[in-house]
């Protein structure tokens, strides 16, 4: 258990290393009023690293298969469609909080 929650961790450093400005951006445009970044960063870069490691690798992916393919994705051509995706992934989670929410 110790060492999946170490891999989950390194992927989440990954993913801040290589979005976490992007993921910053996207909530700042269009998720402000919905997220309140500084108290849910962690908890939004975590489902977005499981979620990106999920979508774009049908195992779980080593760190660094992870990184080598998040480096390649960090390429201007890709800014856009990345940026798609994390706006994505922010909706889920925020669509997730909100029945989560309702429940409590």
């Amino acid at each position: 258990m110790r060492k999946e929650a170490n891999v989950v961790q390194r992927l989440m450093d990954i993913t801040d290393d290589y979005v976490g400005e992007l993921i910053e951006e996207v909530v700042e445009r269009y998720y402000s009023v919905e997220i309140e970044l500084s108290e849910e960063y962690g908890r939004l870069l975590k489902f977005i690293s499981r979620e990106l490691a999920k979508g774009l690798f049908d195992h779980k992916p080593s760190p660094e298969e992870y990184e080598e393919l998040l480096a390649k994705y960090k390429h201007p051509k890709y800014e856009s469609m990345l940026m798609n995706v994390i706006s994505y992934l922010v909706s889920v989670y925020i669509r997730k909080q909100e029945r989560v929410r309702r429940i409590d």
